[in-house]
């Protein structure tokens, strides 16, 4: 079986306007058990695109005690965890305990240059507590930027459990609305009835300048095999039907996803964007036919009706007859505002990752041991129930604008 089949986790990046109802908040009890589901319905709007994220929690009133992993670490490097009570997670006190990984930060800070201060300050911080020896002037720099931080981070929150950051985000929707933001995080599997629906789980959220381009970015470690590719050259898509990676029970898993090469766009008498459909028909080329390729991609997600340019197409039957018998023109019918086509779903592929995968992809395992790895239906539950949560992601390349306009 393949070593260190997965390697890093799959990441997500949004820049958008927060949408949310008029009571996003909400709590269900989970059949007729003592569980209950909060949740809060809160999107990240891209124009006529949204994604939700995935901000909710179980709990019982019968449990009164979690568990919250904590900086320090025990005689194998792993860290420890401690047992705290649900009413005191939010407390300074067990916030400052816990493992940066498992952490969420909400940063609504407004004034930007401010915020360039105090962030530059946490670099600073993350540098000497990256030592695994610190000396006492470490010691003494962690202690002097933490206090300057302090006065100036008044804006920014930091959590340690799901239920604090769903009841502070819930509070300050009102102040929110129609500002912009940017949402980093991971991105899970809900994998369930033989379906996978991918989930966002936020692990920072920040207000950002109104001139930050929107996006729905997510970059993920893609599987893929030959039985898998079907190019409709007729619709102009390449579907691929592959696999995302995740822990499960300890063991690696492969579960099912279908990314997608959207080439409506590409006029193939052109030769540039020609050599364009070539390279990204390319990322997901088959070598060896008895193998399993992996890939890393820059995904846009799309979740909406996309614009379309407006034509006698956007016609009814009727409308078409009135403007051939010379009673209208076309431009009587075209309505105010943008144009919108039929409701998407689909990640469509708009790069590779070729600074991890710098010859693009890779060989993982052969196909005969693709059984070995797949998701079984014994496993839905725990992949649909997974809260895991991870560390920041790094900050990705912004992929060629030409590529995300035409494949996006």
């Amino acid at each position: 079986m393949a070593k260190n089949l997965l390697g890093r986790k799959n990441t997500f990046n949004f820049v958008g306007v927060l949408g949310f109802g008029e009571a996003p908040l909400s709590t269900k009890q989970m059949g007729s058990s003592d569980w209950n589901r909060t949740k809060l319905g809160v999107s990240v709007r891209n124009g006529s695109n949204s994604q939700f994220l995935a901000l909710e929690y179980i709990h019982s009133d019968k449990v009164k005690t979690t568990k919250i992993m904590t900086k320090e670490l025990d005689e194998n490097g792993k860290n420890k965890s401690i047992e705290v009570q649900l009413s005191d997670t939010y407390k300074p006190e067990i916030v400052d305990q816990a493992a940066d990984f498992i952490k969420t930060v909400i940063d609504l800070e407004q004034d930007f240059e401010k915020k360039k201060e105090y962030t530059s300050l946490l670099f600073k911080i993350r540098n000497h507590e990256m030592k695994e020896e610190k000396t006492q002037e470490d010691l003494d720099k962690i202690k002097e930027y933490s206090e300057q931080i302090k006065e100036l981070a008044n804006n920014r929150v930091e959590f340690c459990h799901l239920q604090d950051v769903i009841k502070y985000l819930n509070a300050m929707l009102p102040s929110l609305k129609g500002k912009k933001v940017r949402v980093t995080g991971q991105v899970k599997s809900n994998y369930y009835n033989g379906t996978n629906r991918l989930q966002y789980i936020p692990s920072f959220i920040e207000l950002v300048p109104e001139d930050t381009e929107n996006q729905l970015k997510i970059m993920l470690d893609f599987f893929f095999d030959k039985e898998g590719i079907d190019d409709d050259t007729k619709s102009k898509k390449m579907y691929v039907n592959g696999y995302v990676g995740e822990k499960i029970k300890k063991a690696d898993k492969l579960i099912p996803l279908q990314v997608v090469v959207d080439y409506t766009k590409i006029d193939e008498e052109n030769p540039q964007h020609k050599a364009m459909l070539d390279f990204m028909k390319d990322i997901f080329k088959i070598k060896d036919k008895k193998q399993v390729y992996k890939i890393g991609l820059v995904i846009n997600a799309i979740n909406g009706a996309e614009t379309i340019e407006f034509s006698e197409e956007c016609l009814t039957e009727k409308q078409k007859m009135s403007i051939a018998l010379g009673l209208n023109k076309l431009e009587d019918f075209k309505p105010r505002g943008n144009t919108y086509g039929e409701r998407i779903q689909e990640l469509r592929v708009i790069n590779a990752d070729l600074r991890n995968y710098s010859d693009g992809a890779v060989e993982v395992f052969e196909i005969k041991e693709l059984d070995d790895y797949l998701v079984s239906t014994e496993d839905d539950k725990d992949v649909k129930e997974s809260e895991v949560k991870s560390e920041e992601p790094k900050t990705e390349e912004k992929a060629d604008d030409m590529f995300a306009k035409l494949f996006g």
